[in-house]
């Protein structure tokens, strides 16, 4: 006998698990959309007293683009008697200059060039609200600063994995000597669709406060554009400096190093990175 009262009582059940299960979804979205910035970024800030330890000489900065931001930020020197210009390095996610990036300085100004670091707002000992427009804002405050002091054209703009966005926005605004970016993200919307597969496309794209678009930015740089990225990539796959790289301007000289094997991390590690950084730089030593 067809039991009405059983099967009443399975759809309340039913549609009381759908009820607490829009519950903790709305939660868990609202605090996706509250926290991008500590998720994406995943910052880590010091006391504006902190002493770095580098073991190479340095000289840190700082700048002051508006109201209630600082930024903050270290020169390193080439040994080398003649400096061919500067290396403009905006680094990844979760590590301040002090935690990893200004341990790797050494690699790169033996190569000829000075070498300035950028920690982005709420990295280190910058300050400031993270939003991505004014991001690039500070990013080219820094830039500028830079040109006047070593002109635009010895301006070698590096961006690792992160801070590639940011280095096509600023490379598509000047016009430095040459941009490289390494392990890159097509987009970080489209690397949010990798990194959350469980969230529709459609809500990422309605919440994502960073979309950080370089597939929108790549084509109206005009400088050399030199891809490095580890065929092993599991974060930012190899496929996507392959599809940047089929984007850039007609005429523009362009070209892609894949670091066989490699995952997103660690380039210094890799002996053909450095073999990569010598042809780039034009291993022109004094």
């Amino acid at each position: 006998m067809y039991d009405v009262g059983m099967k009443n009582r399975k759809l309340k059940y039913f549609f009381s698990f759908l009820f607490v299960l829009s519950i903790v979804a709305t939660v868990k979205i609202t605090q996706l959309y509250n926290n991008q910035a500590e998720i994406i970024f995943e910052y880590h800030t010091v006391a504006d007293d902190h002493k770095f330890d580098w073991k190479h000489p340095f000289k840190e900065h700082y700048f002051f683009p508006k109201e209630k931001v600082k930024l903050h930020g270290a020169l390193f020197p080439t040994p080398h008697a003649h400096c061919k210009g500067v290396i403009y390095y905006l680094h990844g996610r979760g590590a301040h200059i002090g935690m990893d990036w200004g341990k790797r300085a050494h690699f790169y100004t033996q190569h000829g060039y000075d070498m300035f670091i950028l920690d982005y707002r709420m990295f280190g000992k910058s300050r400031g609200e993270i939003v991505e427009s004014e991001i690039v804002d500070d990013c080219l405050h820094v830039y500028d600063w830079l040109a006047d002091r070593y002109g635009e054209e010895k301006i070698s703009v590096i961006g690792q994995s992160l801070g590639t966005g940011f280095a096509t926005q600023v490379s598509a605004q000047r016009s430095p000597k040459q941009l490289i970016l390494e392990a890159p993200y097509f987009s970080l919307l489209e690397q949010s669709y990798l990194e959350k597969p469980f969230i529709p496309k459609f809500l990422i794209r309605s919440i994502l406060k960073y979309p950080i678009r370089t597939d929108q930015y790549i084509s109206k740089v005009e400088c050399p554009i030199y891809f490095i990225h580890g065929t092993a990539d599991k974060l930012c796959p190899f496929n996507a400096s392959e599809r940047l790289h089929a984007m850039v301007k007609e005429g523009v000289e362009t070209k892609i190093y894949p670091l066989e094997g490699w995952g997103h991390k660690h380039f210094p590690k890799n002996a053909h990175y450095h073999e990569v950084l010598a042809e780039i730089f034009g291993d022109e030593l004094d």
